[in-house]
Formats: structure tokens, C-alpha cells, sequence
């Protein structure tokens, strides 16, 4: 288990015993996003990100110059995607590496003028939301640029309230 506390991140033992891996996370929009890929968790702030790959090359802010401002960190197809904070575009990681942000693997969000507060995904599809309305997007391998492309009338008339607000609705159905 991992967690943050004040500016520190925590890696938590079985016992609950917390051991600091490293700090700096500032204050930024004072809530985070944090996703993993099996191999490595990227943190956001609201103004810079963070790396963590246990076992290897540990923990160390994101100093790419592609690298962004984001409130929202998702993963998808091998990919970390973000929101570029107080735009109406988001940005990806290269592939299968969180700590490198190429200054073109970036898109805007069209359809609804506002700026993007949220990158999710869902079901293998990437939701881009801003709060007039969500993009959909999906996964293009054919392409050596970015690799995203909008679903072609895929989109959500309601956006959504703010970049923590988004979330994925599960059902359960139970027997009886």
C-alpha cells in the first residue's frame, strides 16, 4: 500500500507501518491523482509529478519538458494520460515510461469550450472531461505520433463538476 501525508509519500507495510520514500509533493490543488502500471505510480499535484518504481529507479519528481501541470493522472494502453491544468487539452507519458512527456503527444479537447478537468478510463476507452462535457477517445496503434484519436460522435452533453469528481459507475447484480 502506498499513500501520501503531507508532502511525504509513504510506502505501508501489512502492519501498518509507514516508511517515507520521498516528499516535495506541494500543495497545488491540495488533493492528488495517482495511478500506477505495474511497474511504476506517477503522482500530481496540481503543479508538479512524481515517480515511484519500487525495486528500481525510486522516487524522483518529473522533469520531462513535456511534462505539464495536471490535477488528473489515468492509465491506458501502456500510456499515463493527464490533464494539462487550466487548458482544454491533456498529455501522455511515452510508452511504458511515466517519466518522459514528448511536448507533442498532446490533444485538445473540442467539442465543448471549457477547459478539460479530468482524464479517466473506462472499459478501454479514455473519457476526457470538462465541465460542459466529456470527450471520448480511443487507443490508434497504427500511428508513430500521438497515439489518441476522438471517437467520432462520441461524446457526453454533461461534463462533469470538477477533476475529482469523475469516477466509473459499476453495477452489480446479485443472485435473488
Amino acid at each position: 500500500l502506498y499513500g501520501v501525508s503531507g508532502s511525504s509519500f509513504y510506502h505501508i507495510n501489512a502492519a501498518g507501518v509507514g516508511t517515507a520514500i520521498g516528499g516535495g509533493i506541494g500543495p497545488g490543488s491540495g488533493r492528488l491523482g495517482i495511478s500506477e502500471n505495474g511497474t511504476e505510480i506517477i503522482i500530481v499535484d496540481g503543479v508538479r509529478g512524481f515517480t515511484y518504481e519500487p525495486g528500481g529507479a525510486g522516487y524522483a519528481p518529473i522533469l520531462s519538458a513535456g511534462f505539464l501541470p495536471s490535477n488528473t493522472v489515468t492509465f491506458l494502453n501502456s500510456y499515463f494520460l493527464l490533464d494539462a491544468l487550466g487548458t482544454n487539452g491533456f498529455f501522455s507519458s511515452a510508452s511504458d515510461d511515466g517519466t518522459t512527456y514528448d511536448p507533442t503527444f498532446f490533444a485538445r479537447a473540442e467539442t465543448n469550450s471549457d477547459n478539460v478537468e479530468a482524464c479517466l478510463a473506462h472499459q478501454q476507452q479514455l473519457y476526457i472531461g470538462g465541465h460542459k462535457g466529456i470527450e471520448i477517445w480511443q487507443f490508434n496503434p497504427n500511428t508513430a505520433q500521438f497515439p489518441w484519436n476522438r471517437y467520432p460522435g462520441a461524446a457526453i452533453q454533461t461534463g462533469t463538476a470538477g477533476p475529482f469528481a469523475a469516477c466509473v459507475q459499476v453495477t452489480v447484480s446479485l443472485p435473488g
